[in-house]
């Protein structure tokens, strides 16, 4: 299982307060996984959470993609590996918190791939 959600940024550029637990995932088995929420946001910038009830998730990763430096945020495309999220491994699994832990913060180039549907 796993529990994903989305967090506000912070003027330092961290997640702050919680904005939207979507609840549990079933991810106990291999493929696409889909979460329906409903949740407006301003424009902005905002972090996906996910958690996971295991020590090493497997999922779908890229450290080098073609656009995307401007998928998030850079004025033109690239395939530069650069630093895209960050990793938490302190957080025990269950409801996510209210406010983001960002102590004990790990840079990662490698970023899990989420897509978003709106609609």
């Amino acid at each position: 299982m796993s529990r994903i959600g989305i967090y506000n940024n912070s003027s330092n550029g961290l997640p702050t307060n919680l904005l939207l637990d979507a609840g549990e995932l079933d991810t106990s088995t291999l493929g696409f996984k889909e979460s329906i929420i409903s949740l407006s946001l301003n424009a902005g910038w905002y972090w996906l959470a996910a958690n996971c009830n295991i020590l090493t998730p497997s999922v779908q990763v890229s450290n080098s993609f073609f656009g995307g430096l401007h998928f998030l945020g850079s004025d033109a495309p690239g395939t530069v590996s650069n630093d895209f999220c960050y990793s938490q491994s302190s957080v025990p699994y269950g409801a996510l918190p209210s406010i983001a832990p960002v102590n004990n913060l790990i840079v990662k180039s490698i970023v899990p791939l989420f897509w978003f549907r709106a609609g």
